[in-house]
């Protein structure tokens, strides 16, 4: 991996760090929801990837194939949110039903075109590596330099939790095997770099198709940007709360 993503010396220790952002997505691979605050618990933050669309393989979709995920890239054009007790999926069309609906299904399938269903997380894990992404403002300024005409917008990168820095370059990197301290309660341990896939380059509602994203990261950096984090004492986190690198 280039070393030109790295931060000089040890600015963690004395930069300080703030909750921009909370994201969660009730369904895999499709859109997701701004939070004012977020509940993680050891298992993962809550309502996050509740919901996974399954192929009729009985494969995850996704924005990519493997083992246990099938690539059906119009997922991202589809949405997500949590009402009371019930999942919205928001349509293309702009029409939202609930995950309950009898609806659901057959239009999901119609629009993917394949049949598929919809699956509740249990006891296989809907997340790619671990509960918590991780990302900072100072990766995607970095991004946004190099490709000054791109639209490099958080959306692209779904994170859970976007980091306020204000120092260069990707700091996020530098923290794999350290713990972060996030508000009063939380404390994550950071496990990996997030290797990119095609999905950080699909159209999605507002945002144009761009190919050179994952093309440059896969380049300079081997597709790593952000990080994921496995949780070793949750809590409630909220929006503006302090960023500790430990």
């Amino acid at each position: 991996m280039s070393g030109s993503h790295m931060t000089s010396g040890n600015p963690s220790a004395v930069a300080s760090f703030s909750v921009r952002q909370l994201w969660r997505y009730p369904v895999k691979s499709m859109q997701g929801e701004s939070c004012a605050a977020l509940r993680i618990s050891e298992s993962g933050i809550d309502h996050d990837r509740q919901l996974a669309v399954n192929s009729a393989a009985g494969k995850l979709g996704s924005g990519k194939t493997s083992g246990r995920f099938e690539r059906m890239d119009g997922l991202i054009e589809f949405g997500a949110s949590v009402h009371l007790e019930h999942i919205l999926v928001h349509l293309p069309d702009g029409r939202s039903l609930r995950h309950v609906d009898p609806l659901l299904l057959p239009e999901l399938s119609r629009l993917l075109g394949k049949h598929v269903t919809l699956e509740r997380e249990g006891k296989h894990m809907h997340v790619d590596v671990a509960p918590v992404h991780l990302l900072t403002t100072s990766s995607l300024r970095w991004l946004q330099s190099a490709l000054p005409d791109a639209a490099i917008d958080v959306r692209r990168f779904r994170p859970n939790v976007l980091i306020d820095s204000g120092v260069e370059g990707m700091p996020e990197q530098d923290w794999v095997g350290r713990r972060v301290g996030v508000g009063d309660e939380v404390t994550l341990e950071v496990i990996k770099p997030t290797i990119r896939c095609r999905m950080v380059s699909f159209a999605q509602r507002g945002l144009a198709a761009d190919k050179r994203i994952l093309a440059y990261l896969a380049t300079n950096v081997g597709a790593a940007f952000g990080v994921y984090a496995r949780v070793v004492a949750g809590g409630e986190v909220r929006e503006g709360d302090g960023v500790r690198v430990l």
